[in-house]
């Protein structure tokens, strides 16, 4: 799993990017202080298009260049990895209680 920190845009407010290889997803989460205000990639395959999750993030930070293609280079990574017996649980665990 990748997790890249952004520098927001919104003072107070902490946000991260990343990609979830077990639910083959990107990910995003925008915290403010002890509150949740976004977060996606939650989902088994929710978002594979990294487009999508720079586009739901942007009110809150804008995703360098350099952050853009660490995340198209995991996912690409990710793909030729066989997920372990535990990932393979927890997705079968995700998909029964979605």
């Amino acid at each position: 799993m990748s997790r890249y920190t952004l520098a927001s845009i919104k003072p107070g407010h902490e946000v991260v990017v990343g990609w979830d290889p077990p639910l083959t997803t990107y990910y995003g989460q925008v915290f403010r202080e002890n509150d949740v205000i976004l977060w996606f990639g939650l989902n088994i395959d929710e978002i594979h298009d990294v487009e999508k999750a720079v586009a739901l993030l942007s009110p809150f930070a804008t995703v360098p260049a350099y952050v853009l293609t660490q995340l198209i280079a995991d996912r690409a990574a990710s793909l030729d990895r066989r997920l372990g017996p535990a990932q393979l649980a927890a997705r079968a665990f995700i998909k029964q209680n979605q």
